[in-house]
């Protein structure tokens, strides 16, 4: 189950760039700024061991040319683990 909510969300929060030979009006081109990003969490459970987490990965950049881009991402992650017993 958690697998499929997995690839539930990197399915939603991911996104295909798809190029093309011919030309087209649409797409990226010199001068434009992207964000993106990803965002995960973690509840997690087994027997006397619990764990909880969370990621998040903001990326921002802009294109220098029609087919070239240059970016920044920058990530924080939190993973607590606690032990009952």
């Amino acid at each position: 189950m958690k697998k499929l909510l997995m690839f539930a969300a990197v399915a939603l929060l991911g996104a295909v760039v798809y190029a093309q030979e011919n030309e087209s009006t649409g797409g990226y081109s010199n001068g434009d700024v992207f964000i993106s990003g990803a965002a995960s969490y973690v509840s997690e459970s087994i027997d006397d061991i619990s764990e909880n987490g969370f990621s998040i990965m903001p990326r921002l950049g802009f294109f220098v040319s029609d087919d070239i881009a240059l970016g920044a991402e920058v990530g924080y992650g939190f993973v607590q683990t606690k032990f009952d017993g």
